[in-house]
């Protein structure tokens, strides 16, 4: 027993020590004071400021950011979800520098994403070997990498965190055998928060998977019923984001429809995949697969679910490719923008995938000289285990560090007053969620002070958090434009608070207040109907959710 609990502790050395080593090496690049400057940096970096002047202001969940544009909003928390940039925006409220706080976030999420590898491997093989190695290859991967230090693309380096989740769900899927849907419903939940274009990506990993396991639900209803359960469940838990987004897009038009992204270009040659460029998957993951060739004389369940996932990754990874007849499908999927986009999931399935090879593999060898019994001893605790694991760290790491060495992003100091310069606060990369109605960006900043009426006399407005009063409005005036972007659920009243109508025909996509017998009137977005049900609704699956991991908990106790 003492020997036994002495080889356990060693083996969890060996664990720790690993999660240490990556963990460093890949924190490396945020050991300064400036800040790393990515290709999105300037946006996600406003997002945090918007978010911690809603918290100052004591609304801390503003759908219509006011700080953009000079003062004018916009609606990136009601478009783009801001679940995990919290962290960062409370840091800010509670005085850490713009810098450090964005930092302190990527570490944050580096450890999560590791961990959620970690976690969701071993639930999957029981194995800590394979579910180290997972949390290795993710966490180092190129793609993952270029997210943060090349592409700052925040929304898809935080889904990273939930993507192991998807596939424990995946792995449940295939097998029919829903045991842990609330895996599947934090994997799906909290993709859906992070980045809406690789909930697209789940959604159709998951269809197809359903479908080639069809016949197996239709002999177990019951586990079809569990799926179902699960989808309408995560549905009614995220509708606060998701409800509110399609009323915008039933009630206007937004430039998210130009489709200015042209798919054809972005997508890659094939050869390109493994290039040390971004975009790129690079060569280490497909190496990583290799052991998979040797892993046949025993075809247990968890090879065969590395085996799918090795399908699907290279099928999502090819589909980057002028393979795929993305030009074709430019109306239908521009909303992707990017096809390398795709490499996100490649990243996670081939992860899992070659960490279940490796361990197969080693065993494999281990049986055959004889030396122990692959099925009773850790191969973690096998001198030649260990040695396989720190030669794949090596791989890892070599291949980090080529990435970061050919990144010409450099770093920039940002001032905790950078966003006080107004037109720094027009910085929305392609504006997706900018009305049709908006022609002149530039104008917006410019204009950011100043109502007009329809008779052509100019007035300055005063803004009082995310309000704004325009007083001594001329008699003859009708209407009056305001310096507010125009999305539904903005609210007007007079001075006697009679309710005014307001609606987005206003110069350059701005609000239009229809005038009465008042001078003076009073602005503010209130939001709509449809958005204050959805959240109840969604407040509710919350409190419904942890009633029933009390309840679950209480009863196992007794």
């Amino acid at each position: 027993m003492k020997l036994k609990k002495a080889r356990l502790s060693k083996q969890n050395m060996f664990v720790l020590g690993i999660f240490l080593i990556t963990i460093f090496f890949v924190c490396t690049p945020l050991m300064t004071g400036n800040c790393i400057n990515g290709h999105d940096i300037e946006y996600h970096l406003l997002r945090i400021e918007a978010l911690k002047e809603g918290i100052l202001m004591g609304k801390p969940f503003l759908k219509i950011n006011v700080l953009f544009f000079g003062g004018q909003g916009y609606a990136s928390s009601l478009f783009y979800p801001d679940f995990l940039l919290y962290i960062p925006a409370v840091l800010r409220a509670l005085g850490v520098g713009i810098n450090a706080c964005y930092h302190i976030f990527i570490a944050f999420c580096l450890i999560a994403t590791y961990a959620s590898a970690f976690y969701c491997t071993q639930k999957i093989t029981g194995s800590v070997y394979s579910a180290s190695a997972a949390a290795v290859i993710l966490t180092l991967s190129q793609y993952h990498v270029d997210d943060i230090y090349t592409r700052s693309a925040a929304g898809e380096y935080t889904a990273f965190i939930f993507l192991p989740f998807v596939v424990f769900g995946l792995y449940e899927l295939v097998n029919a055998k829903i045991e842990h849907p609330a895996m599947m419903g934090i994997g799906m939940a909290g993709v859906l928060l992070c980045h809406t274009t690789t909930t697209v990506f789940c959604i159709g990993l998951y269809l197809t998977a359903f479908l080639f396991s069809f016949s197996k639900y239709w002999k177990q209803r019951k586990e079809l019923l569990k799926l179902c359960v699960t989808a309408i469940f995560v549905a009614v838990l995220t509708s606060f984001y998701w409800v509110p987004i399609l009323e915008q897009f039933m009630s206007a038009s937004f430039h998210s429809g130009d489709n200015y992204f042209d798919l054809a270009y972005g997508m890659l040659q094939v050869r390109e995949i493994f290039r040390n460029v971004n975009p790129g998957m690079g060569i280490v993951p497909f190496l990583l697969l290799l052991p998979g060739l040797f892993v046949r004389h025993e075809k247990t369940g968890v090879v065969r679910f590395a085996d799918i996932c090795t399908a699907f990754g290279i099928l999502f990874t090819l589909g980057a490719t002028n393979l795929f007849p993305w030009a074709r499908v430019q109306n239908i999927l521009g909303f992707v923008q990017f096809p390398w986009r795709l490499f996100i999931m490649s990243c996670v399935l081939l992860s899992v995938s070659a960490s279940i090879y490796m361990e197969e593999f080693v065993k494999l060898i281990l049986s055959e000289i004889q030396t122990f019994s692959a099925r009773n001893v850790p191969v973690f605790q096998t001198r030649m285990g260990q040695i396989a694991f720190l030669f794949l760290l090596g791989a890892a790491l070599i291949g980090f560090s080529g990435n970061i060495q050919r990144n010409e992003e450099g770093y920039y100091s940002y001032s905790d007053d950078y966003y006080s310069y107004a037109p720094f606060t027009g910085n929305v990369i392609g504006g997706e969620w900018l009305p049709a109605g908006v022609s002149d960006r530039d104008a917006l900043i410019r204009n950011a002070d100043m109502a007009e009426d329809n008779i052509g006399n100019t007035y300055e407005v005063m803004r009082k958090k995310n309000e704004m009063y325009v007083s001594d409005i001329s008699a003859d005036a009708s209407y009056v434009d305001v310096p507010y972007i125009y999305y539904k659920g903005y609210c007007a009243e007079d001075v006697e608070g009679n309710v005014l109508s307001v609606d987005g025909n206003g110069t350059n996509g701005q609000c239009r207040v229809m005038l009465e017998s008042s001078r003076t009137v009073h602005i503010y977005y209130g939001g709509t109907v449809l958005q204050k049900v959805s959240l109840a609704v969604s407040v509710s699956a919350v409190v419904l959710l942890c009633a029933a991991f009390f309840y679950k908990t209480r009863k196992a106790k007794v």
